[in-house]
């Protein structure tokens, strides 16, 4: 395992410690979470782990992992502020992308904990601008996502669809279509339903949104 050298200013913030290797260059350590990654030899271990991990999921599963990665760097790894949280959140990573590396392709559902309808409603209403959903659960923590919504204005309509394999990463499913111009959305598994935020307003035609509250009907 290589050793890199971290910057002067860090390396004196260090007593007994030594600048370990990582999946990035330490001596471009930026922030706290970096800088406590080279400096801590299992962290170090683990962000390895991880890069390789990554790889192979993301050659068995291409661009979903790629978005979830990001995900998972900006919300989960970098808002830990100590480093039993870092450990806790490399660990539940990992096994996450083992679980997809060592999944198999199916379309049969392996259960039916979140499997059904769901559709939209307003202030315990269906929203007049309907929006459905539909889960299929799948084996390797993959759900596929089927839906349809519409937007009225005047005579004008509007409807937008999406139709895309996801996965399922704890009790959410970030939605993204090709690249990142693509339709893209953020689904959360609730108790009673889900909620649906963060659409980019490409899933459809003009102010089509599958934003909202959703309850399962069937």
């Amino acid at each position: 395992m290589l050793k890199k050298t971290l910057p002067l200013y860090f390396a004196l913030m260090l007593t007994t410690q030594t600048a370990l290797a990582a999946s990035f260059d330490c001596s471009q350590a930026r922030n706290w979470t970096e800088k406590a990654i080279c400096s801590d030899k299992q962290l170090s271990d683990l962000d390895e782990l991880l890069l390789a991990s990554y790889k192979k999921a993301v050659a068995h599963s291409g661009d979903a992992v790629k978005y979830q990665q990001r995900e998972w760097l900006k919300y989960t790894r970098n808002s830990c502020q100590d480093i039993d949280c870092l450990k806790a959140a490399y660990t539940q990573r990992l096994n996450e992308l083992n679980r997809i590396t060592a999944s198999t392709t199916t379309t049969a559902p392996v259960s039916q904990g979140i499997s059904g309808v769901y559709q939209r409603f307003i202030k315990n209403k269906p929203d007049p601008d309907t929006a459905e959903i539909t889960l299929r659960e799948l084996k390797g923590g993959k759900v596929y996502v089927q839906g349809s919504a519409i937007w009225q204005g005047g005579q004008a309509v509007h409807t937008g669809e999406l139709d895309h394999t996801v996965l399922l990463n704890g009790n959410r499913l970030y939605y993204q279509e090709g690249d990142r111009d693509a339709c893209a959305l953020t689904i959360h598994l609730m108790p009673q339903g889900l909620k649906v935020t963060d659409d980019n307003m490409r899933c459809g035609g003009l102010n089509v949104s599958f934003d909202g509250n959703y309850r399962k009907i069937k």
